[in-house]
């Protein structure tokens, strides 16, 4: 399920990091997420959430790697899944 769409806000999330947003109530639940289980809370992780959120259909880890390096993302082939693997707890 799709959360309501914010474009292109920045928010910190009290991360230090300028993050560009798209999801802000999803990143919003994440952050807490990471915050309560004890995870780092990184840029590349939300960049990862906002490309899984849009992505149309089913996808694996892979689609979605690829997919974000041919949008010229810097995310690692193990942030993207790592950052899954914490999205599906």
């Amino acid at each position: 399920m799709k959360l309501a769409c914010f474009n292109n806000i920045f928010d910190t999330l009290n991360t230090g990091y300028k993050v560009k947003l798209k999801h802000k109530q999803a990143a919003e639940i994440f952050r807490s997420f990471l915050k309560k289980e004890k995870n780092r809370i990184t840029p590349e992780r939300f960049e990862v959430m906002d490309a899984a959120l849009e992505y149309d259909g089913h996808f694996g880890a892979d689609d979605l790697y690829i997919l974000m390096k041919n949008s010229h993302s810097r995310v690692s082939r193990a942030t993207v899944y790592k950052t899954l693997e914490l999205l599906v707890q």
